[in-house]
């Protein structure tokens, strides 16, 4: 299965990471903390949000003649680089919204290091969306 795409940056996992810190408030709210307790509470959520966003690395390409092997992985760190990587995981996820790809995999260069990131079914073409979702049903991870 041949897959090679541009991904288009979207919102979605921005949108996440607010809705997480507005429920944490929300909670905290409700259970009638003392101030400081509220204020450390939200504090840990905010660090929690900041530290998933500083170590996010934008995706913007995706090549592959075979899943099983290496993948050539399109990012943008200060400038354009590609990073070569081996799929370790992926997961098909229904938002109620709408559809994403859960994809992890463990880059083998520039430096090793494990990578996660979110495919979402608007940011790339539906039949390379198909690929990917098919990969993460019948791929064996």
């Amino acid at each position: 299965m041949y897959i090679d795409t541009a991904i288009t940056p979207t919102k979605y996992l921005w949108y996440a990471r607010c809705g997480f810190v507005g429920l944490v408030a929300i909670l905290v709210y409700w259970a009638d903390l003392s101030w400081w307790q509220m204020g450390l509470v939200a504090g840990v959520a905010v660090f929690c949000v900041w530290q998933d966003w500083i170590n996010d690395v934008p995706l913007c390409e995706l090549s592959t003649k075979d899943p099983d092997e290496l993948w050539d992985l399109g990012v943008f760190v200060d400038d354009r680089q590609v990073w070569q990587a081996y799929l370790n995981n992926a997961h098909l996820v229904d938002f109620g919204f709408g559809q994403a790809v859960r994809l992890s995999f463990y880059v083998v260069e520039p430096h090793k290091q494990p990578l996660t990131t979110w495919v979402f079914y608007d940011s790339v073409p539906k039949t390379t969306f198909c690929k990917l979702a098919a990969q993460a049903n019948f791929g064996g991870y």
